[in-house]
């Protein structure tokens, strides 16, 4: 069985799996180069079908990643902007209709109903018509964000039984799930609402900082080594918690643009390197606490994850140190860039049996031969040198 799988939102690509097995990968932003792309992946579908050497009609199932899809992109670059709409969200979010939806199984329920493909159904068929004109004619499915996140980690662990866990700024409405994975099988078992996100928080700082939330959370990361955790911390910890009774983070502020400028007046005083530090530091505390009640409730000690907020590797290095953790997998694309790959495998394992196995490589892009580079180098009029061994040189 050969599936396409493709992520139609941050970081579009496609993906092509047969009978379990990842053929190719491609993400958007590697072709037209724009940064984390959003939206339909016309130069993705094509390459990764041309890698894998498939022919569109040889696809047998087209499964895209999330429910509540939409190809329209927030404004990274304006993502704070004073206007009318900005003032209103603001004020609603102080109400409290933010917590009311985002934060309650009820406001979920409402806001997948209201983003859903049904009520998204002109879009949804443009996306089919260019797939109809690319010459694939298969069956389309839509795919759950977290449960493609959970499959891409799972699948490619090589570990038959193990605990899978996503988590990221939202997704489907949801900022988090777990699942107990054995046999080939992922059962879903916990879930938190997108209000509670601790990613929000991250990316308050990014943008806070002077970076572009969604795109440059990793500066923060690397920020965080030069300052003092301690020094704003508390702000953090008055915004956001870890609750075990609750078994869920629980975000004591408000939402978005509201939190934003909330937030931003409280850390004036304070220097960036120490407003990094403290958010890094706040975070690592609370997913750790998370994922040591996962472990200790399930009784799995090898786990797997995804979601973008694991792009974080400081935060990585804490939960590989937990004491009741054994073992610990982190899908190479763990973003929404990987959630081609994932939303493919989903549907793979409906129809066939899937074994996990453990990735050799990374490598299911395009390929560029010596002397591709060479000819691009000279056409850019860009002087250059070649090495036999070039690692030497470099080193």
């Amino acid at each position: 069985m050969t599936v396409l799988g493709i992520g139609l939102q941050h970081d579009a690509g496609a993906a092509v799996v047969s009978d379990g097995r990842v053929l190719a990968a491609v993400n958007e932003e590697r072709l037209n180069r724009k940064k984390l792309y959003w939206g339909w992946p016309r130069l993705s579908v094509g390459e990764v079908l041309g890698l894998a050497g498939i022919h569109p009609s040889d696809i047998d199932l087209v499964a895209v990643a999330n429910t509540t899809h939409s190809t329209y992109a927030p404004d990274w670059e304006n993502f704070y902007p004073t206007d009318l709409k900005r003032r209103a969200l603001i004020r609603l979010s102080k109400l409290g209709l933010a917590r009311a939806i985002g934060g309650s199984q009820l406001g979920i329920s409402s806001y997948r109903l209201l983003n859903s493909k049904r009520l998204r159904y002109f879009e949804t068929h443009r996306f089919e018509d260019f797939l109809r004109s690319e010459g694939i004619t298969a069956k389309i499915a839509t795919i759950d964000h977290h449960e493609a996140h959970l499959a891409s980690a799972y699948f490619t662990s090589g570990w038959d039984s193990c605990l899978s866990l996503s988590l990221d700024g939202v997704g489907d409405g949801y900022c988090s799930r777990i699942a107990v994975c054995r046999g080939g099988q992922m059962e879903t078992i916990h879930k938190i609402p997108f209000y509670h996100t601790p990613g929000q928080y991250y990316g308050f700082v990014t943008g806070w900082a002077g970076f572009t939330p969604g795109k440059h959370e990793g500066k923060i990361t690397g920020l965080a080594a030069h300052g003092d955790p301690d020094s704003a911390i508390d702000i953090f910890r008055d915004r956001i918690s870890y609750s075990e009774d609750k078994f869920s983070f629980v975000n004591h502020g408000m939402w978005g643009w509201a939190e934003y400028e909330h937030l931003s007046r409280r850390l004036e005083p304070f220097g960036k390197a120490d407003v990094a530090a403290s958010v890094q530091k706040h975070l690592e505390d609370l997913v750790t606490r998370y994922i040591n009640q996962a472990v200790e409730e399930t009784g799995l000690r090898k786990v797997v994850l995804s979601g973008g907020i694991f792009a974080n590797v400081k935060l990585n290095q804490r939960i590989r140190e937990l004491e009741n953790v054994k073992e610990v997998y982190i899908h190479p694309n763990m973003g929404d860039g990987g959630l081609g790959v994932g939303s493919a495998l989903v549907e793979q394992a409906k129809h066939f049996p899937i074994v996990p196995s453990r990735l050799d490589n990374v490598y299911f892009g395009t390929d560029l031969k010596g002397s591709q580079i060479e000819n691009e180098l000279r056409n850019g009029g860009l002087p250059f040198q070649k090495y036999d061994n070039i690692e030497l040189e470099i080193a």
